[in-house]
């Protein structure tokens, strides 16, 4: 055989047979659980996981098996502080799911509650978390993390699978997936690249998520684990007017709930989230959804009462710990009650 003819036969196998054995990898080991169904989107798994998708697809998984939900907390993953057995306590609601979202959007909520109506779940009480990201939102993206899962907002599967592969070649996280799932570690080195496999814990029946690793480091180490957190030192938000978010879009999703709601004899509270950081709601889009779902139905407090100066009540910048969580239903629930403190 000529050698350049067997040079290029071996460049050419290369090229054609290590691709090949990426991809059947990428699908046998399905490092972003989309392409197969799982029990729990939490365990065995390499990076992080769309939360989105895991909530949908447990909710569907566990309502064939028998499980009867009918209370639904909604919102982004600002409301992990907020655990179903907390709410079940101080609401009375029963049968509760925690079905929210990274990177919620407005868009996601609709398409939730729309889902609920359209296929006759049963829905009695909802708890609908509002931030200003969430409602600035509209529509389904924002990187494959984010996307919707198809079978409740009705977008694209092979869309969603596309962009899932290309994000997976393209930086060196598939490398260090490859070197977790044969040797079975998660080395220093991998955290560049993703979460500690360690991270969370999700309840299959609520879908709570606790932030086991972070819980641990507190316990450990907190003021280590604090130090890490930058830009974590001054939690006090700043107290001026935010940007108006809500357009004609947005203003149409939260009528279309609202209706949902109505016609379905919802008891729901809408619960204005405190943001660390950020400016506080503008005035304008507040009464615009107090207009929409009724002042008394409505939780939010003045400025004053969301001045944050315990670093204690988060795990970062964004999600509170579930004592905070606790906090915030009693004083939307039984405001008569004392605040409760961390023992």
């Amino acid at each position: 055989m000529n050698k350049d003819l067997g040079r290029f036969l071996v460049s050419f196998t290369a090229v054609m047979v290590i691709p090949a054995a990426l991809v059947l990898f990428y699908i046998v080991s399905d490092p972003f659980m989309i392409i197969r169904r799982y029990d729990n989107y939490y365990e065995n798994y390499f990076g992080s996981t769309n939360r989105d998708m895991a909530g949908s697809r447990t909710l569907i998984r566990q309502t064939e098996k028998g499980v009867h939900y009918e209370s639904f907390i909604l919102g982004s993953s600002l409301t992990q502080c907020i655990l179903v057995p907390e709410w079940e306590r101080v609401s009375g609601v029963k049968n509760a799911y925690h079905w929210d979202a990274h990177h919620e959007g407005i868009f996601g909520v609709w398409s939730k509650v729309k889902w609920l109506d359209s296929t006759n779940h049963p829905f009695k009480n909802v708890l609908l978390e509002l931030d200003d990201i969430l409602l600035s939102i509209t529509a389904n993206g924002g990187g494959f993390m984010y996307f919707k899962e198809p079978a409740i907002a009705g977008n694209s599967e092979a869309e969603r699978q596309y962009e899932a592969i290309k994000s997976y070649f393209s930086n060196p996280f598939f490398l260090a997936h490859i070197h977790w799932y044969f040797s079975g570690k998660f080395l220093p080195y991998m955290e560049k690249y993703t979460l500690n496999p360690n991270s969370y814990y999700s309840n299959t029946k609520t879908n709570d998520l606790s932030y086991i690793q972070q819980m641990h480091l507190v316990k450990t180490d907190s003021a280590a684990f604090y130090k890490r957190l930058h830009g974590m030192s001054n939690l006090e938000p700043a107290f001026m007017p935010g940007n108006c978010v809500l357009n004609n879009e947005s203003r149409q999703m939260l009528k279309d709930i609202k209706a949902v709601f109505d016609r379905k004899h919802v008891n729901y509270k809408v619960l204005l989230f405190p943001r660390v950081k950020r400016p506080v709601f503008c005035e304008k889009d507040i009464r615009f959804i107090q207009s929409v779902f009724g002042t008394e139905k409505v939780y939010y407090e003045p400025k004053t009462a969301y001045k944050i100066t315990e670093l204690n009540d988060f795990f970062d910048v964004h999600h509170a710990k579930p004592y905070f969580g606790t906090r915030l239903l009693e004083k939307m629930y039984k405001p008569q009650l004392p605040t409760v403190h961390l023992p």
